[in-house]
């Protein structure tokens, strides 16, 4: 029965990476690292080899806000450091799906339209 159980829900969390990966256009891993989880995202629209990591901030004292993602450097984000726009997602208004809307609508752009 616990058999049936994990292969269940292996079933379930490949079905929900798919989903995510179909619907949102990254594929996310998350990691344990060092004892902290770590989200590794990998556009579907991108190149290969690129790669962004995010990392949950610890909370500030006294904060009842939503939780808070932090871009770790890679050498995709560091890229990224010099899109204005992407970025201003990220630290003025803390939207990580802005962010990544950004990205992704670059990317697309980048490549061009097929013919």
């Amino acid at each position: 029965q616990l058999d049936r159980f994990k292969k269940a829900t292996r079933k379930y969390v490949q079905e929900f990476r798919e989903g995510i990966y179909g619907l949102l256009g990254w594929k996310v891993e998350m990691k344990r690292e060092g004892g902290v989880m770590r989200w590794h995202l990998f556009p579907r629209h991108g190149q290969a080899g690129q790669e962004l990591i995010f990392q949950l901030r610890p909370p500030e004292a006294g904060s009842a806000g939503s939780p808070e993602f932090e871009l770790l450097a890679t050498e995709w984000a560091e890229e990224l450091q010099e899109d204005r726009q992407a970025m201003a997602f990220l630290e003025v208004y803390g939207a990580v799906p802005g962010f990544l809307a950004s990205v992704t609508s670059d990317s697309i752009a980048q490549r061009g339209v097929p013919a």
